[in-house]
């Protein structure tokens, strides 16, 4: 539900001459390499509106200009967490100035490491990191700003009705074949049926409001 692993395509869209096209050019393929959700905060697009996400150079072209139009560094971002990361890159510094961290500072590469293994959500909706350089992306980032925290409320809410929808449909079916026994006490089986009936409707109106997306 949170931070999938991601795969990227092979190959990206080239020019006739085997050169790449501008970088804006593969918003599309960036997009869904990425499932539709921004790779630091994990927001999905539907649940901005569709609109108000970037396609972002992962390595910022401010530090490797050579890689301004190669789609193997660009991954798509919500505009904020785009801005917050701006053309920080701790570690141009260091020998190896494209390694994506140092185990204490930098941003984690979506599609070389599973991000789950360094964030996890808690039931308030909180991001909880493992390890400094998540501390260093959810600082920098403002991972826990309070619309991330309710979008992930949201989210996890969503799932547990879902999964308890899904329940209430198994119950029903219970009921049904319940009442098929010539057996059935048809008091007990209509006291169940309006109940369930009853949390059924309350799901459905509940399900409904958790799936109208939100703006940005």
């Amino acid at each position: 539900m949170f931070y999938p692993m991601l795969t990227r395509r092979d190959p990206y869209t080239k020019k006739g001459n085997g050169s790449y096209y501008g970088y804006s050019y593969y918003y599309n393929e960036v997009k869904t390499d990425c499932q539709d959700r921004c790779v630091y905060c994990d927001a999905l697009l539907s649940e901005h509106g569709h609109e108000g996400f970037h396609i972002d150079h992962f390595r910022p072209f401010a530090h490797f200009s050579e890689l301004k139009n190669d789609p193997n560094n660009l991954v798509f971002s919500c505009s904020k967490c785009n801005i917050f990361k701006s053309k920080n890159w701790p570690t141009k510094t260091y020998f190896h100035a494209h390694a994506s961290h140092d185990g204490v500072a930098g941003f984690i590469d979506p599609f070389q490491e599973q991000l789950s293994n360094y964030f996890e959500v808690d039931s308030s909706g909180e991001l909880i990191t493992k390890g400094l350089v998540a501390k260093y992306m959810l600082e920098l980032l403002h991972l826990n700003r309070e619309s991330r925290i309710q979008l992930r409320r949201k989210r996890n809410i969503l799932s547990k009705a879902l999964q308890l929808n899904a329940v209430v449909d198994q119950d029903l079916e219970h009921l049904v074949r319940y009442m098929q026994n010539k057996d059935f006490d048809k008091e007990t089986a209509c006291a169940m049926a309006v109940s369930l009936r009853e949390v059924k409707n309350l799901l459905t109106e509940a399900l409904n409001i958790l799936h109208k997306p939100e703006s940005q």
